[in-house]
């Protein structure tokens, strides 16, 4: 299959009860193509590395690792209507969640100072702009798309 992403021949720490979960697929129901590029996208790229990025850039909700709930390891801004949106009602946070010491709210301004730094790099050094971008974007992508086994922190 070309790029296989959802593969365990063993199942010893229930990676394969993991990909059936997160796909839907029955038990012994091979995963197509689709299966695989749907992982990928909604896994690899949203949770793992779109997540991840947020979490640098954006903001971070706490150090706790997270699977996909709203209270655990996701990324907020600080800005009450974006969070709400996402995560619900941050009012009704409990005091050690909204006080804990790896909760970071940094309203989107790294993120913002990059994408201006980057369009004025652009408008200054066009050509340079490709070598220099790319690498970095392919790096961060390729590390955050390799399938990490079941259970395991997140690099």
């Amino acid at each position: 299959m070309l790029f296989p992403r959802v593969w365990d021949a063993s199942n010893d720490q229930g990676h394969a009860d993991y990909y059936r979960a997160f796909t839907g697929l029955k038990e012994g129901e091979k995963p197509s193509f689709v299966d695989n590029i749907d992982f990928f996208l909604r896994y690899q790229v949203n949770f793992m590395y779109l997540r991840y990025f947020a979490r640098n850039f954006v903001g971070k909700q706490n150090d706790t690792r997270g699977f996909g709930n709203v209270r655990d390891g996701n990324w907020i801004s600080g800005i009450a209507p974006i969070d709400n949106f996402l995560y619900g009602d941050q009012s009704t946070m409990p005091d050690s969640l909204k006080n804990n010491k790896a909760r970071n709210t940094f309203y989107f301004l790294p993120l913002i100072l990059g994408l201006v730094g980057f369009f004025y790099h652009y408008a200054r050094h066009r050509r340079d702009t490709p070598g220099g971008v790319a690498p970095v974007l392919l790096y961060g992508a390729g590390d955050r798309s390799i399938p990490e086994p079941g259970g395991q922190p997140a690099a």
